[in-house]
């Protein structure tokens, strides 16, 4: 409790002198051709991009797998087959 009381005045000096541009983003503010939007933007798409490969190579492996036992299975059955 005492250290919160210590440090507080500190944050709240620290809050009073921040950059207004930290403060909120510009959309908020309605300017959303501004180049901090930009910037918001291109990183969003950038991680969508991100998230969307991985995905994408989850989906690829599993289609490997399925052939890879499909193929599996149709050569132990051909395999059963010509033993008879």
């Amino acid at each position: 409790m005492n250290s919160l009381k210590k440090h507080l005045p500190l944050a709240v000096l620290a809050l009073l002198m921040a950059a207004p541009r930290a403060q909120a983003c510009t959309v908020c503010f309605g300017n959303s051709d501004d180049k901090m939007s930009q910037g918001m933007l291109a990183g969003v798409l950038v991680l969508l991009l991100v998230v969307l490969s991985v995905l994408g190579g989850f989906v690829a492996l599993f289609i490997f797998l399925a052939r890879k036992a499909a193929a599996a299975a149709a050569l132990e059955k051909q395999s059963i087959e010509s033993k008879a």
